[in-house]
């Protein structure tokens, strides 16, 4: 017994040192203040890494795409003609200065889908669904061989794909037991805010992931005119999000969340995409929404959506992309509530 007892303490040792690794890698300690970083098309100066930590950023969502199409079968990724910044070369760039920089990462692959852009409403024949899964597992296979090897926190298995999500809910199962076999770290899944509650393999992840550009106000009759009425009209969402999390029993984390700086930007993207310039609404919807979740219990924070790897010339981007935060108004917003940790 005296013999063999070294060999035991050393096993010990092992084993407890590998799954304090794991865990210190896996876990997050805060909720989550983040940002999606847009993948650039060249290598970027790291500085940029030093104004997001100014920022009060504690995580990044690094974003490569993959590219299908209607009638397609193929999940393209990593191709030569893909910027920079999505090619694995970029990836793991970003991914290591991340966690130099103290950043958490999570490794957020997208779908875009040639001549329709949004992935939501993409779907495939029931001849060829095996065929297109066997190589979206590939693409999603690959990131997560690099989120391992890259200690990544959290990978997200898709993005947006509603149909494909609600349809086939046995392809998403064998793909996360999948990712689990070669990936160590948290699992979640990125469902747009109007189909989270369709997700039937919650219980499969570790995190609800939620894209939440959720309409204000939900009922459409109400005028918001301030910050108060505009938080106010959260409270319908607020409730159903409750009450979600009560049946699945998981965090949510926001992996998207964000508004343009247009007018009225909290009533939806998609319907304020033609209205007028305006910083200070869009600073009002992210005062809005940081200023609700920051207390739920089981919201786990979330990555504002997006994030430039460089200089933003006003006249070329902030009209073109309403989405950005940089210089504007909401970024202070963002700032007031990041740096104070939630």
């Amino acid at each position: 017994m005296l013999r063999i007892l070294p060999y035991l303490v050393i096993t010990v040792c092992v084993l407890l040192s590998c799954t304090s690794k794991i865990d210190s890698l896996t876990e997050n300690k805060i909720k989550i203040r983040g940002v999606n970083l847009v993948a650039p098309p060249e290598p970027f100066d790291p500085v940029y890494f030093d104004s997001l930590v100014e920022l009060g950023v504690s995580h990044v969502a690094v974003v490569p795409f993959g590219f299908s199409r209607k009638g397609s079968q193929r999940v393209i990724y990593n191709h030569e003609k893909q910027w920079w910044g999505e090619k694995d070369e970029g990836v793991f760039k970003t991914i290591e200065l991340a966690h130099e920089h103290g950043l958490q990462v999570l490794l957020k692959p997208h779908m875009w889908i040639s001549g329709e852009g949004w992935p939501g409403d993409f779907f495939i024949e029931d001849d060829f669904i095996d065929q297109w899964f066997n190589e979206y597992n590939q693409y999603i296979l690959h990131y997560a061989n690099i989120a391992d090897s890259m200690n990544v926190e959290m990978l997200s298995i898709g993005n947006e794909l509603r149909k494909l999500a609600i349809n086939y809910p046995a392809y998403w199962k064998n793909l996360i037991e999948k990712t689990r076999a070669v990936y160590k770290g948290k699992l979640i899944y990125s469902a747009n805010w109007d189909n989270y509650t369709q997700i039937s393999f919650w219980q499969d992840l570790d995190y609800v992931g939620i894209n939440a550009y959720f309409p204000l106000p939900k009922n459409r009759i109400e005028e918001l005119t301030d910050l108060e009425s505009i938080k106010d009209s959260w409270s319908p969402w607020v409730r159903e999000l409750n009450e979600f999390n009560s049946k699945v029993n998981k965090p949510i984390i926001f992996t998207e969340f964000g508004y343009m700086s247009k007018d009225d930007s909290y009533n939806g993207h998609w319907l304020v995409s033609d209205s007028a310039y305006d910083e200070e609404d869009q600073a009002l919807a992210y005062d809005a929404l940081l200023s609700v979740f920051r207390s739920k219990d089981w919201w786990n924070g979330g990555y504002s959506w997006k994030y430039f790897m460089k200089s933003i010339p006003r006249e070329e981007y902030y009209r073109r992309d309403a989405f950005i935060f940089q210089g504007k108004k909401a970024e202070k917003i963002l700032k007031k509530h990041y740096s104070t940790g939630y």
